[in-house]
């Protein structure tokens, strides 16, 4: 079974982490692969618009904690970790998510990095760095306060408390709610509505709106990185 589902809807790419036992926990090889699919649908003019959600109750719950038991596991998924952010920084088509459920770590974390989330009524996020002894990640240090603002950002950074779905509803970091039956129609017939229009237009769209963020971003990681105990 693909642990990397893919699925081609006219000029839309829904896409399925399926690691349901494990919470969608990304691996290395997992980093790497979606790395690999962004430059892929980048350089695809038969994609317009990628849509992203998880198999089971979880949209994704982060890294998974097995490759802290091997050294050089924690080197490759830091390598594809930064390749992937590097792919999301340059990605100028429109990235969907559709939040099924636990969204813990860069399962969150990734999700501010796409241009419309989803959730539903069932998707709960949570940023555990302050419990972890760890800081913020994927340049979160940066995009949390932009998009929720800075009080809001730091309670939320450091309670490390869940947010549930109608409280992510308000602060901004979903765009809509929806019963889990409908999540991924929604999504899809949003992405659809999008991928008709210009797939020029809708790059010119996403570069400008990615201009100033790439550079900040890129800083943030890199004091993220250096902050590493």
């Amino acid at each position: 079974m693909s642990e990397l589902i893919e699925e081609s809807l006219g000029r839309v790419r829904l896409v399925t982490l399926n690691r349901p036992k494990q919470l969608n926990a990304f691996t290395g090889e997992q980093y790497e692969r979606l790395a690999d699919c962004f430059k892929r649908w980048r350089a695809d003019d038969s994609v317009s618009v990628v849509v992203i959600t998880g198999a089971g109750r979880a949209f994704s719950s982060g890294d998974d904690l097995s490759l802290q038991e091997n050294p050089d596991s924690i080197a490759h998924a830091t390598k594809a970790f930064d390749a992937l952010l590097e792919e999301l920084l340059v990605f100028d088509k429109p990235l969907l998510a559709a939040v099924n459920g636990l969204a813990i770590g860069f399962g969150a974390t990734f999700l501010l990095h796409c241009d419309v989330v989803l959730g539903s009524t069932e998707a709960r996020l949570r940023y555990p760095f302050s419990e972890m002894g760890i800081p913020p990640e994927a340049g979160s240090s940066v995009l949390l306060p932009g998009l929720v603002g800075p009080q809001r950002a730091a309670e939320l950074l450091f309670a490390a408390d869940w947010i549930d779905a109608e409280r992510a509803l308000k602060l901004g970091l979903l765009a809509r709610v929806l019963p889990a039956e409908e999540l991924v129609e929604e999504a899809m017939s949003l992405a659809t509505h999008f991928s008709e229009r210009s797939l020029e237009g809708l790059r010119l769209a996403k570069r400008l709106l990615l201009h100033d963020r790439r550079d900040a971003v890129f800083a943030a990681h890199r004091r993220e990185t250096r902050a590493l105990p």
